[in-house]
């Protein structure tokens, strides 16, 4: 055995074998290949072989392939120089052409993927040339390239700010979105999601994010605020969705961002509104509800105050609860809305039943929700009168009692308003004067003064109304026999809790029998004091009041002296105490 057989212990036979299923093996993937195999001889560039798939890619036969150079192959004879193929490969010993454009044998055009290394075969070098169709691709590349321009267009020129947010934070946006925030693309590229969002919405829009990422849901829809580049705050709607790749990795998070700064502003206006017309309703000092079908609602505090019922016993019932018949629920409704449909709103006297039965007086006042759709409800303003209509009653029958008075009266009586306008006489007036109240109406009173004193009375008048003083003046008034008679007249003012004067109350006293009385008095008073005979007055007691000048001359007492003196001190002596006693006792009889 010689020295090589020693050191290989593998028979021959073994090694051919294993060749064989070596040679086997290749042709069975070089029948089978999906890509197109050329094998060309690395000196002369002549094709050796050619694979199934290539000849049924191109439509030529194995023959009419066999022993052409690449160059004299129609489909690569206008793209592929075999000469500077060769050259290439002794060079670098591998050729790649991304993109070649083949012509197939009946005239179609398909795209390749050109590939050629050089390789030992034995005691030869050989070519094999890779030709991968890349048409479809080609084909995907343009749909997916032309698919990105119009997600491009449609995401640019949106109307919605739309952005792009890697998991890292980096953020890409359309122009609305930039126009949304005042930034430009260049200055948002620098920026996170967290540098554009209001720092109390963060915490609350990175928590819907990480349940994004966890699969916990698809989409996010949420309301926060963003930051303007001018320091303003923006509310937005937030449309967030994740977007994965086909191992379900997180690429991009795809946000619309829809301005609601506006909407939010009227919310919360409206909100105010309702904030404060739900204050004005509880402040409100009258009952107030709605009343849609007949069913109450939306009621305050008042309402329930007045009517004993709570928010929770009025809402949904029947207005009808109110009211302690159906003849009087019936009655208002028929008159409260036709005078709605006459003259835009209701106002009616009614009464109403409290929840403990007690009957109350109610002014209600009904304006329909809608104006030309009763059907739609009506709102209703409800006051208590019932203390006020007690009032009115107590105030009537004062009334009616002063009138009596008044018109029993000896005086004439009258009321003015604060600017002196005369607006109320008693009956005695009308008695005296003569006249009507149709007569007296306005200034008329003037008509029953003397004209040669009426700018006397005028002037005393105007002045007390500008002073607010009373006064007193004799004037003569004309009765209804035409003559003038004095009359003492009296002015007091009724001032209010201010000291304003809200009335004038005056009188009329006729002073003609006063001025009788005084004469006669006077000649009564000269005729005792003239007598020759003594003339002593006392009261009851027996004290001397009043002595005559005939009393000083017969007694020589003064009647200054004889002033509260008894008659006792004439006493002569010449009289008992019987006499005397029988005296005062006849006296105190009403006897002479």
């Amino acid at each position: 055995m010689n020295q090589a057989a020693e050191s290989n212990p593998i028979p021959a036979a073994a090694t051919n074998q294993e060749l064989r299923a070596s040679e086997l093996n290749y042709r069975r993937l070089f029948e089978t290949a999906q890509d197109g195999i050329l094998i060309l001889d690395a000196e002369t560039g002549r094709v050796n072989d050619v694979n199934p798939f290539l000849i049924k890619l191109l439509g030529f036969t194995h023959g009419e392939m066999v022993g052409k150079t690449v160059g004299e192959l129609s489909p690569f004879k206008d793209l592929v120089s075999n000469k500077a193929m060769l050259e290439l490969l002794q060079k670098d010993r591998y050729v790649r052409y991304h993109d070649l454009p083949l012509e197939t044998k009946d005239g179609r055009k398909v795209d390749v993927e050109f590939v050629s290394n050089v390789y030992q075969v034995g005691d030869e070098q050989v070519i094999q040339c890779n030709i991968r169709e890349i048409t479809e691709r080609k084909r995907m590349a343009q749909v997916v390239r032309e698919s990105e321009e119009k997600f491009r267009h449609v995401f640019d020129n949106s109307p919605l700010g739309k952005s792009i947010t890697l998991p890292s934070g980096e953020v890409s946006v359309n122009r609305a979105f930039c126009e949304l925030l005042g930034y430009t693309r260049e200055e948002l590229a620098s920026r996170k999601w967290q540098d554009l969002t209001h720092p109390d919405d963060v915490a609350r829009t990175q928590l819907e994010l990480e349940l994004l990422l966890a699969g916990e849901k698809n989409d996010v829809r949420l309301t926060k605020r963003l930051l303007h580049k001018n320091g303003s705050v923006i509310w937005i709607e937030l449309s967030t969705a994740l977007r994965r790749n086909a191992a379900g990795q997180p690429l991009y998070f795809m946000t619309t961002a829809n301005d609601i700064t506006e909407r939010k502003r009227a919310e919360e206006s409206v909100h105010e509104s309702q904030a404060m017309l739900q204050s004005i309703l509880q402040s409100a000092p009258v009952g107030i509800g709605i009343v849609t079908n007949r069913i109450l609602g939306w009621t305050n505090e008042k309402l329930h105050a007045m009517t004993g019922y709570s928010s929770a016993e009025l809402e949904g019932q029947s207005s009808r609860i109110l009211y302690p018949s159906v003849e009087e629920f019936d009655q208002v409704g028929r008159v409260k809305y036709d005078q709605i449909r006459q003259r835009g709103t209701g106002m009616i006297e009614t009464r109403w039943k409290r929840k403990d039965g007690q009957i109350i007086d109610v002014l209600l006042g009904s304006t329909p929700i809608k104006p030309d759709d009763l059907a739609k409800g009506v709102t209703f303003a409800a006051l208590d009168i019932t203390d006020r209509k007690l009032a009115k009653a107590a105030l009537h029958e004062s009334e009616e009692q002063f009138r009596t008075m008044a018109d029993a009266m000896p005086q004439l009586a009258w009321i003015a308003k604060a600017d002196g306008f005369i607006y109320w006489y008693n009956q005695r007036w009308y008695e005296y004067t003569g006249t009507t109240p149709a007569q007296m109406e306005g200034w008329g009173w003037q008509s029953v003064h003397d004209p040669a004193v009426l700018p006397q009375v005028m002037e005393r008048w105007q002045g007390s109304i500008a002073s607010g003083k009373p006064f007193d003046m004799q004037f003569p008034l004309r009765g209804a026999d035409g003559y003038f008679h004095t009359f003492l007249t009296r002015v007091q003012p009724l001032k209010d809790s201010s000291g304003q004067v809200v009335r004038w109350y005056g009188t009329n006293t006729d002073v003609e029998p006063m001025k009788q009385a005084e004469a006669a008095h006077a000649r009564l008073t000269m005729a005792v004091e003239q007598a020759a005979e003594t003339i002593v007055i006392t009261d009851t007691q027996g004290k001397i009041l009043y002595a005559n000048p005939a009393f000083e001359k017969s007694t020589g007492y003064t009647c200054a002296e004889a002033l509260g003196q008894s008659p006792r001190i004439l006493k002569s002596g010449k009289q008992d105490d019987v006499f005397y006693r029988q005296l005062w006792e006849t006296l105190q009889r009403g006897e002479v």
